[in-house]
């Protein structure tokens, strides 16, 4: 039976696939595992015992490959950022963390925020 990963968990994964405090410049991280830049359809192709990512809507799935694509570095580190919810262990290095964040949390709003600032 295939395990479905949490987030965090498909970054301790990708942890273990460079080494300690390694950075990746995007560009050679998404040419060299993902060159579509579908970078969660590389991983269940490439480890399906370790990912299964069914249970996300499309549009989280592009979120995160958009969010891990638009990094400038991803610096993937042993250790757990809670005020990130995770995500900040594998985008150390990423201005839209953030967004990305609010986004994800926000997931269930189909519409966008009219009540931006004025």
């Amino acid at each position: 039976m295939k395990e479905k990963k949490t987030i965090d968990q498909i970054i301790l994964t990708l942890d273990s696939l460079v080494s300690d405090g390694e950075k990746l410049k995007c560009g050679q991280f998404t040419k060299s595992i993902a060159a579509d830049g579908k970078v969660l359809s590389w991983l269940e192709s490439n480890y399906p015992e370790a990912f299964d990512f069914s249970g996300l809507s499309k549009k989280e799935r592009d979120l995160i490959d958009l969010c891990i694509m638009r990094s400038s570095t991803i610096n993937i580190k042993r250790g757990y950022t809670p005020e990130c919810n995770g995500l900040k262990y594998l985008m150390d290095s990423c201005i839209l963390c953030s967004t990305f964040l609010e986004e994800y949390k926000n997931k269930e709003v189909n519409q966008p925020e009219e009540s931006a600032q004025v």
